[in-house]
């Protein structure tokens, strides 16, 4: 085992290891083509960032859970990867082939594309904010032919992906988990709930061919040695009154469990605040957001449709119904309880670490390097006052493993298989897709 193995992150070694992981501060940025067919300069990212912004605050007004959120963001930076490529030219497109003409106003070709998007997956409820961001963006876009061949060539990008996201499996209310509570199969752990987004397993990916095109072998069978020890090493640690579990172990698991600190959009902010902080151009960032955000889109359909084939129940209810398991090395404690609440929906895989797998393969085999250099906010303060610094990618997939064992929600299996496979939806990213053109 190795000595930064998250099953030994209790130990002074791992502390020291994620201390300075937090201390350090290197700059690292992307490299992206310094010419295109359309534009001789780099032009500010700003627009790509904004829109990042107001479709982020969009999704969380809507009340979208972490893997719908992940959807959803995905349509809109596919449609404004495309529009800005159209207009700078420098990578191949996503599944689309339109290029638009020189002059093209590419902020109002973003504003646009992201607009439509919006208009279309965001709740009513968001809808007041969405508009203003957009009559905002356009005024600020001088009056003429450059602006309304932006503003029609963003409408185009968006249409290509509203058809190809047709009958994608959006919301689909036909897709029901109906599978009856047994020893090792989920069930709701509060009273009332079902299994979350369970459509987002059965949908059409973003990159993938198929929503189980990734999907791993299920999880060790009840009796093994290497349940007991997943569940044991959860129950110890995990535990709500933990006394081996560290203050900072305790910090990480708040900062990737807390209801506030929503996983989907605390991404977008680090994704944003990284590329003002490394600015490189629209093109850069609107590859940047793409990459990233497609990636961790298909991670969620990943994982649940691995949740939705392999229905494992989760900790509390593996912990507190232990007697049903079979397995003589497990103890059944009816009042265990974890130190974060668990969500509704199973245990393997993890959708925060196949997420985080994702987002830092993708990111890492399209820069050229495992620095990530991304700043993990606490966002249930606003303004951000506080957040994790994470310099490497295997610095950040090691946290994010650790986080779900600490807060006592996820089994390491359930864990380090979906992290591994994640990575696995960026390498088919880094492989297939956002490839500069010659």
């Amino acid at each position: 085992m190795s000595p930064t193995s998250p099953r030994t992150m209790n130990k002074p070694r791992w502390r020291a290891l994620t201390v300075a992981a937090v201390l350090l501060f290197a700059i690292v940025s992307p490299t992206t083509p310094t010419a295109s067919a359309h534009s001789r300069h780099v032009h500010s990212p700003a627009a790509v960032i904004s829109w990042n912004e107001t479709a982020s605050a969009a999704y969380l007004t809507s009340g979208y859970a972490p893997p719908v959120f992940a959807v959803a963001i995905a349509y809109v930076q596919a449609a404004v990867y495309n529009a800005v490529v159209g207009v700078q030219g420098g990578f191949d497109e996503y599944k689309w082939h339109a290029r638009a003409h020189r002059g093209t106003s590419v902020d109002a070709a973003v504003a646009a594309a992201a607009h439509r998007m919006l208009v279309t997956y965001a709740a009513a409820a968001a809808q007041p904010n969405v508009e203003a961001a957009y009559t905002a963006a356009l005024g600020a876009i001088p009056d003429g032919w450059a602006k309304e061949a932006g503003i029609r060539f963003g409408e185009r990008a968006a249409a290509r992906i509203l058809r190809l996201r047709t009958d994608d499996g959006w919301m689909d209310p036909a897709v029901v988990f109906t599978e009856p509570a047994a020893p090792g199969v989920w069930r709701p752990t509060v009273a009332g709930a079902s299994f979350a987004a369970v459509w987002v397993g059965e949908m059409r990916p973003f990159l993938l061919r198929r929503h189980d095109q990734l999907r791993p072998g299920g999880p060790p069978s009840l009796t093994s040695a290497r349940y007991a020890a997943d569940i044991n090493e959860v129950k110890e640690i995990g535990s709500a009154t933990s006394t081996t579990r560290t203050a900072l172990q305790t910090e990480i698991a708040h900062l990737f469990g807390d209801p506030p600190n929503h996983f989907p959009a605390q991404l977008q902010w680090a994704f944003r605040d990284h590329l003002t902080r490394h600015p490189g151009g629209i093109v850069r960032a609107a590859r940047y957001f793409a990459a990233a955000d497609l990636s961790a889109a298909d991670a969620a359909i990943v994982a649940w449709d691995a949740k939705f084939a392999y229905p494992r129940w989760r900790p509390i209810s593996a912990i507190q119904l232990a007697d049903t398991d079979d397995n003589p090395a497990t103890i059944a404690d009816p009042s265990w309880a974890p130190l974060i609440a668990t969500p509704q929906h199973p245990d393997y895989l993890s959708g925060h670490t196949t997420a985080t797998g994702a987002v830092t393969r993708a990111l890492t085999r399209l820069s050229g390097t495992s620095r990530i250099d991304l700043n993990i906010p606490w966002l249930g303060v606003v303004p951000v006052v506080k957040t994790q610094h994470y310099e490497w990618a295997s610095q950040f997939n090691l946290s994010s493993i650790g986080a779900r064992i600490w807060a006592g929600i996820h089994t390491r299996t359930a864990d380090e298989v979906g992290n591994a496979t994640g990575k696995k939806v960026g390498d088919f990213a880094a492989n297939h897709y956002f490839h500069a053109t010659n």
